[in-house]
């Protein structure tokens, strides 16, 4: 892997014209090539060249945000399992693929296993790990920041990113998404073997075979890490990090002091949420664990109440790690009364959140008053009139919403006209999402915008969406909707990218990722998902980037590891991707 100095790169492109999931299909899911260079049609062949299907390819038109003029040929009758290829008769072929009903477990399952390798605070074994192992790091304990005299022993979590911070209003974020899957599609979470029988699906981590599934044991290490954040008071640390990102090291090589920095509001609100939802996940396998985590969550919602005000972050003087910084906290309280309602059932709970959807609406009405009168809006404006169905960090709304309506599979009795609302939020955002995508030549449900820094985590939570709203319904409407937000991830997109790392003909290799680069093997970590195409990628990325003038968003990609608006992983882009393949593999029209 290197990093480039003194080198402009130019946009990624693969020599693969045809334009398909690298991965591969599930026998009974519609399958269309996307191809990106003239042609009348295609020949579907088997992996020795014997070809089993030909078919016209339609040209579809030029695309706006790929700037590629796309023909497509659907070859979903084809349900036979095997390794094939298309060509063209104009000469172009795509990646090997499979067909198959496990076609898409290997990437599913590196997609989980990418955050054992980011365990912080142990070894990472040989027997799990392979050849990607490392020692235990960042095992010192950690100073208060605004107390050096102060200090915690916190090791254990995830490394949040490419660098080694960890932070919780990320790690609730990210594990909300895992939760979220575990809950709303548990047989994706199990295989069946040779003889026929269901078993939990593993990917060799550490407690694999134990009285946890691997999911939820995985899950557990960042929980537990979590809980330490939590300060006598109830309030929660922002985040544990040194005072500045190490240089591209080995984890272990990072010695530098580290601290807890300062409570925020966020951080507080989103850590009683996870921990309530937790709590109701776990009590069918451990009881004891289940009663520690709601009993967090009330002492951090208690600190909430304690402290009606915004307590927003900032890095202070002489510091420079990840900010995570917000404009308001409404929405992280609004998921957080929702889970506490959810998970306990108590009245004041149901309460409180209906008072935060009041003052939201009455935010919301602000910002249109503002918006006619073309007045300059802030983003504490914005954040007031928070979104009730996204799924993002930095924008909880959604995991309120979604909390509320999963509510009543706990036993408890939401507000008709209320949970009627939040259903039909999330129906209507998924079918402003699908329009979106019927109109974009390779089916990604993704505006202009869209393309920034992580754009690939705004695919996956489209992804997300469309299975949320088919759940809530009861339908699999959204289902082909949602299969070709990960085909787009998996390589049907401009670049002709498998934007996971370790999977794919044409793949990213040098993700942004302190680890992958100092460990001095030159095979990638696999199972990581990178930032993607950025049509705004930051000044420090430009100085590595040859990218022409007007380039359409979904081509400004390069694969480097010096450019982190591009090519950086998180946890939190990982959980959105590993929610849609789940809601993949639980099922659809077969």
């Amino acid at each position: 892997m290197k990093i480039y100095e003194n080198t402009k790169l130019p946009p990624m492109r693969s020599t693969y014209a045809v334009r398909i999931d690298q991965c591969g299909y599930l026998p009974g899911m519609r399958k269309i090539a996307r191809i990106a260079a003239p042609c009348k049609s295609m020949k579907l062949c088997r992996a020795n060249g014997t070809a089993v299907l030909e078919k016209e390819a339609v040209c579809t038109g030029p695309d706006e945000l790929s700037g590629d003029t796309l023909y497509a040929a659907d070859f979903s009758e084809v349900r036979e399992s095997g390794s094939y290829y298309i060509e063209t008769d104009g000469g172009e072929r795509s990646a090997g693929f499979a067909i198959g009903e496990k076609a898409l477990d290997l990437v599913f399952e590196g997609m989980m296993k990418a955050f054992y390798y980011l365990r912080c605070g142990m070894d990472l074994e040989p027997q799990y790990a392979g050849k990607f192992t490392h020692k235990a790091c960042h095992l010192g304990k950690a100073k208060l920041w605004w107390d050096h005299g102060t200090e915690i022993h916190a090791p254990g979590g995830w490394h949040d990113a490419g660098d080694y911070g960890r932070y919780v209003t990320a790690g609730a974020c990210a594990l909300q998404h895992l939760l979220l899957a575990w809950r709303m599609y548990p047989e994706a979470f199990e295989v069946t073997g040779e003889d026929g029988r269901r078993t939990g699906r593993t990917w060799n981590i550490p407690e694999s075979g134990g009285p946890l599934p691997d999911l939820l044991a995985e899950c557990k290490y960042e929980l537990d890490w979590m809980l330490k954040l939590q300060l006598p008071d109830g309030g929660v640390s922002h985040k544990e990090t040194t005072a500045f990102h190490a240089p591209f090291i080995m984890p272990e090589e990072d010695l530098e002091q580290l601290y807890f920095y300062a409570v925020s509001s966020m951080a507080t609100a989103d850590f009683a949420a996870i921990c309530a939802n937790a709590s109701v996940i776990y009590r069918p396998f451990d009881v004891s664990y289940a009663n520690l985590l709601i009993e967090a969550a009330e002492k951090s919602y208690a600190w909430l109440e304690e402290h009606p005000e915004f307590l927003g972050f900032q890095n202070p003087p002489d510091s420079g790690t990840g900010g995570y910084g917000e404009g308001g906290d409404r929405d992280n309280r609004y998921w957080a009364a929702a889970e506490m309602y959810a998970a306990t059932g108590e009245e004041r709970y149901h309460r409180d959140l209906k008072e935060l959807l009041r003052e939201r609406d009455e935010a919301a009405q602000r910002l249109k008053d503002l918006e006619a009168s073309g007045q300059e809006i802030g983003w504490e404006e914005r954040m007031a009139a928070f979104s009730l169905t996204d799924l993002g960090y930095g924008s909880v709304g959604g995991f309120g919403s979604i909390a509320y309506l999963l509510a009543e599979e706990k036993g408890r009795t939401p507000d008709a006209d209320l949970k009627e609302r939040l259903r039909g939020a999330f129906a209507a955002e998924a079918e402003y999402r699908s329009g979106i995508a019927e109109r974009c030549g390779y089916e990604a449900a993704m505006l202009r915008h869209d393309y920034c820094w992580g754009s690939n985590m705004v695919l996956m939570k489209h992804g997300m969406l469309f299975g949320i709203a088919d759940y809530l319904e009861g339908t699999d409407r959204y289902y082909e909707r949602a299969a070709a937000q990960l085909h787009c991830l998996l390589g049907v997109n401009a670049p002709g990218a498998c934007y996971v790392t370790g999977f794919g003909a044409t793949r990213v290799e040098n993700p942004h990722l302190r680890p992958a680069y100092a460990d001095g093997i030159e095979a990638c970590i696999p199972g990581y998902v990178a930032g993607g195409p950025n049509g705004r990628p930051c000044d420090h990325d430009m100085q590595f980037l040859d990218y022409p003038e007007n380039l359409p968003p979904m081509k400004c990609f390069s694969d480097s590891v010096s450019c982190f608006s591009l090519n950086e992983i998180t946890i939190y882009w990982n959980s959105p991707a590993v929610f849609t393949c789940a809601r993949i593999l639980a099922g659809g029209k077969q």
